[in-house]
């Protein structure tokens, strides 16, 4: 008699942005702060926000929105500044912000409960997968290509003044 396999718990962040819904695991994510405008900086892609100050470090701020193509989205009252920890961005950017239109929602999915949302081919190069989650679609961002953007337009983690 085969054994079932055996069922992975997570325990997640749902993230709203304008138009779409990222799901990160709890460990992605440092912390979750308030919408403060962040300091613009010339000659950088749209996407790129500017800086804000977390935690005595000036950290970059980014759309995802913006970097998938798509238009700026909307900030009010309920905008969230989500502080993701990088995956490869050591020492010079260990950090950086991710604006998101309200307080993320914190969830335990089980392997189980995460199911493709049918085919892939149409999922946007940022985004590494399309999946259900009690049946609304969501998606889980590729964090390495999110960093590779940093990176390669010199965007870093500097001390705050």
């Amino acid at each position: 008699m085969a054994e079932a396999a055996a069922t992975i718990v997570v325990r997640s962040q749902l993230i709203v942005l304008e138009g779409m819904r990222l799901v990160l695991p709890n460990t992605a994510i440092a912390e979750v702060i308030a919408h403060a405008e962040p300091e613009p900086v010339d000659n950088m892609p749209e996407w790129f926000l500017g800086y804000s100050v977390w935690r005595g470090q000036r950290i970059p701020i980014i759309s995802f929105e913006m970097m998938q193509g798509y238009p700026a989205p909307n900030v009010n009252r309920r905008s969230r500044i989500i502080v993701i920890n990088t995956i490869t961005g050591g020492d010079e950017r260990p950090f950086y912000g991710l604006l998101a239109a309200a307080i993320p929602r914190l969830m335990a999915l089980d392997s189980s409960a995460i199911i493709d949302d049918g085919d892939q081919s149409h999922v946007a190069p940022l985004l590494m997968r399309q999946v259900l989650i009690d049946n609304q679609s969501a998606f889980i961002p590729d964090q390495h290509k999110i960093e590779e953007m940093l990176e390669g337009h010199n965007i870093r983690v500097t001390p705050a003044d």
